[in-house]
């Protein structure tokens, strides 16, 4: 399946990216799926880095993702965004952890952005709105942070959304970037980062806290998908979401090095 997608022409891509977070949506009634991502975790034998509340605990991984990334700048009174912010629980937890001045999370799925907007309406500063990561609907030199996670990698023009975070970014403000791609890949990546001219804060490679996340949180992601998916279509989001088999061969790729995880923390020159 995975292999088929990778032939699969970007804008066919998007648009089925598109529809599949609106599926994702409709499926979860609750917060399960309220992050998405690969999640992190320290190298084995090491501490967990972060005491969490019941309630969040399942969410460990993807939460210390979110942490790992955040924690690299200071928040407090800084208008920040998030692109592709999806079901809204990374954008929350940023929100209520860090308390920057207001957080915006933008996504393309309208299903995703309502579930936002009514599950954190208590949340004032906090609001979502639907939008196009290559066509931000926002002003210029409108917020002090960008974070984007694990999403710029289905993006159809990469270089036409660095120029909307260039575009949005104000002077002094800093562009968080946490994605994986190939070998290949990844030099395209970097190569791009650089064209930005940005001050490089971090850049790093975490390929092996990721499937690290992957191994540990995958019996929680198993049980899950048996719970919330229709027989009919779990092998499918099996695939999708990296889960049973789909994990191992993931992992499989970042140890191998056929793929890496960048974390990348840059700022924009002060005018």
């Amino acid at each position: 399946m995975l292999k088929l997608w990778k032939k699969l022409p970007k804008g066919i891509k998007r648009k089925f990216a598109n529809s599949w977070y609106e599926l994702i949506s409709r499926i979860d009634s609750g917060d399960d799926l309220a992050f998405m991502n690969h999640g992190f975790a320290p190298v084995e034998g090491k501490p967990e880095i972060l005491d969490l509340a019941p309630k969040l605990e399942k969410h460990r991984y993807p939460i210390q993702h979110y942490h790992n990334l955040a924690a690299t700048v200071e928040w407090t009174g800084k208008e920040a965004i998030e692109v592709s912010s999806g079901r809204g629980g990374g954008t929350s937890y940023v929100f209520d952890t860090f308390k920057p001045k207001s957080m915006i999370g933008i996504d393309l799925a309208r299903t995703a952005v309502d579930y936002c907007n009514q599950t954190f309406q208590d949340r004032t500063g906090l609001s979502f709105k639907v939008g196009d990561a290559q066509n931000l609907p926002l002003e210029d030199a409108c917020c002090d942070i960008m974070m984007n996670v694990e999403s710029s990698l289905n993006y159809p023009d990469q270089d036409r959304f660095l120029a909307e975070v260039d575009r949005v970014l104000r002077p002094g403000g800093y562009f968080l970037l946490a994605d994986y791609r190939s070998a290949k890949g990844m030099v395209s990546l970097r190569r791009r980062l650089e064209g930005l001219a940005y001050e490089v804060i971090r850049l790093e490679d975490i390929s092996a806290n990721i499937a690290r996340a992957l191994e540990l949180d995958d019996p929680r992601k198993q049980e899950m998908l048996n719970r919330r998916v229709p027989a009919l279509v779990r092998g499918l989001v099996a695939a999708f979401s990296f889960t049973g088999k789909a994990a191992r061969e993931e992992i499989d790729r970042f140890q191998s090095g056929r793929k890496s995880y960048v974390f990348a923390v840059l700022r924009k020159p002060a005018a």
